[in-house]
């Protein structure tokens, strides 16, 4: 059973002996601990007491001990050393101090010497303790190795049905998994077209924005023109309104030489009027006069003045005659002259074929651009409207177009979120599933290493077979002698988020020929499934006694 001993303090261990001697109350507690691989964990716990006869050193071994030591340290001597001294106290001090001094070195040795014989009387105990346990084990091979047998089996049947139900679940995991990766291949392949779509709804946008650009220049343009016809017009305008204003002046010049004439014309009219009257009068006074002066021949003082009086009135008359021409001469040429005037001012291009001809002709062209500018100017006022109707349409097109594109924007962005964020779900489950997977493979593993083994230790199966060949071989050797011990042991599993797997040795005790075997448990947990356990006692007495409390050790894996 040493080799299986060995088996169990594998891959780091810690123990504690006590042992109890009557010949001086010692005790001496070791322990060891040591850690195992990562992910790991190994202990192991011992405990020894042991119970015999009575022993120790008399008083003459200790005397001859110490004789020894006292002959060895070159202090036995006694003989030689002087009890009184000759050369004064002086010589006595030393001596004392000799003494004393070898009496404390003789205590060491003695002290030392005991310890030697106390370790020697331990290591003697521990053989014979480990030679009854030898004993015992090999009294006791082949008993219960059937409940040992059968406990494994058990536990190897329902390790294989866990491993079926891990390869089923990784099986159920993987098809998840492909499934997943087909969905996450859906959804990417929905993604990209979307993503497609949306390129294809930008460039559709970037077009009508180049197109609204295009629409705002060529608007600018024609803004541009209609302001330079807008301006020009205003220019017509302007000499328009000069001429017109000049055309007024002129047609009131005329209106008011046209009155002045017609004034004149009335006045020439009145004097021709009064003069033809006075010329009545006159010749209606000369007439008379005539008569007077016909029938009155003789030489009448009254004929001569009346005659006198003809004559002055002849002479008024001629003078009022020559005043009245006068002032007709002057006035007809004041009015000859304005008339003449007016003429020449208002008809002089008439005196100049060529320039009267030119000016008509530049009339024409200023009444035919004056005609053009205003046809110009209202289909230029009909298509700035239809402009700025255009403009309307195509703003009210473009807010349309810029409504329905954030609209559709809005929609694919909200999309693409959606569809980001059932990609990143996937993604999740598919790293849960993967992550699951590796558990799984990792779960698997550990379960192959602790049937199977690894390079550095042994697996379950090994240390059944070997279990069950020491049983076998012990079953054997016991139809050769009696005796008694017992072995209890169980070995644990138990599965979830932190796998743990624990095999343990509880305790084996001997006593006498009679013999004691708590029993051999095994659990295995996992999944909800457990195993049974199997148990059985048997006692004996004997002389001679010794017991290990427990030898325990886990194997603890955690994911």
């Amino acid at each position: 059973m040493q080799g299986y001993d060995d088996e169990f303090t594998k891959n780091g261990s810690s123990s504690y002996s006590s042992y109890k001697s009557q010949i001086t109350p010692r005790s001496t507690n070791v322990q060891r601990r040591s850690g195992g691989p990562s992910g790991i964990m190994t202990r192991m716990y011992q405990s020894y007491s042991t119970t015999g006869g009575s022993g120790g050193f008399n008083a003459g071994g200790l005397g001859a001990g110490i004789s020894g030591l006292a002959s060895i340290a070159g202090l036995g001597n006694f003989s030689g050393i002087p009890l009184r001294p000759n050369r004064g106290s002086s010589a006595l001090v030393a001596v004392n101090e000799t003494r004393e001094r070898e009496k404390r070195e003789l205590c060491q040795l003695n002290d030392k010497f005991a310890q030697y014989v106390e370790k020697v009387r331990f290591l003697e105990a521990q053989n014979r303790k480990l030679q009854l346990e030898l004993e015992a084990l090999q009294n006791k091979a082949g008993q219960g190795s059937s409940k040992i047998k059968e406990m494994y089996e058990v536990e190897m049947n329902e390790a294989k049905k866990l491993i079926d139900d891990t390869t089923r679940d990784r099986a159920a995991a993987e098809v998840k998994a492909r499934d997943a990766e087909k969905e996450a291949g859906r959804y990417r392949k929905r993604y990209e077209e979307i993503l497609n779509s949306r390129e294809t709804d930008r460039s559709a946008i970037d077009r009508l924005q180049q197109q609204i650009a295009e629409n705002e220049a060529q608007i600018n343009l024609f803004r541009r023109r209609l302001g330079d016809l807008e301006d020009e017009a205003r220019r017509y305008k302007a000499e328009t309104q000069r001429l017109a204003s000049e055309i007024a002046r002129l047609q009131n010049e005329i209106q008011n030489e046209t009155f002045v004439k017609s004034s004149l014309d009335t006045e020439k009219m009145a004097l021709e009027d009064e003069l033809a009257m006075l010329k009545q009068m006159h010749e209606a006074d000369l007439n008379e006069l005539r008569s007077k002066t016909v029938v009155d021949v003789n030489l009448d003082p009254s004929h001569f003045f009346r005659n006198e009086l003809a004559q002055a009135i002849r002479d008024i008359r001629n003078e009022f005659e020559a005043l009245n021409d006068q002032q007709r001469a002057d006035l007809h040429n004041r009015y000859m002259m304005s008339y003449n005037e007016l003429i020449l001012r208002h008809q002089k291009p008439d005196l100049d074929p060529i320039q009267s001809e030119q000016q008509r002709v530049q009339e024409e062209k200023l009444r035919t651009t004056l005609l053009t500018t205003r046809n110009e100017v209202a289909h230029m006022k009909a298509r700035n409207e239809e402009l700025n109707n255009r403009i309307r349409e195509l703003q009210l097109h473009i807010d349309q177009e810029r409504d329905e594109g954030g609209r559709v924007i809005q929609k694919r962005a909200s999309e693409i979120e959606e569809l980001r964020r059932k990609l990143e779900q996937l993604q999740k489950e598919y790293e849960e599933v993967t992550n699951m997977k590796t558990s799984l493979e990792k779960e698997i593993n550990t379960y192959r290493e602790l049937l199977e083994g690894t390079n550095n230790r042994e697996g379950l199966k090994q240390i059944v077979d070997h279990v069950v060949e020491e049983a076998r071989r012990m079953e054997a050797e016991r139809a050769a002698g009696g005796g008694g011990s017992g072995v209890a042991g169980s070995i644990s599993y138990s599965g979830g988020g932190g796998r743990s797997t624990t095999i343990s040795r509880t305790f084996i005790s001997s006593s006498g020929s009679g013999s004691s075997n708590a029993g051999i448990s095994g659990l295995v947990t996992g999944g909800g499934r457990s195993s049974s356990s199997y148990g059985g006692a048997q006692g004996g007495s004997g002389g001679a006694s010794y017991s290990q409390a427990s030898s325990r050790r886990e194997y603890t894996s955690t994911n």
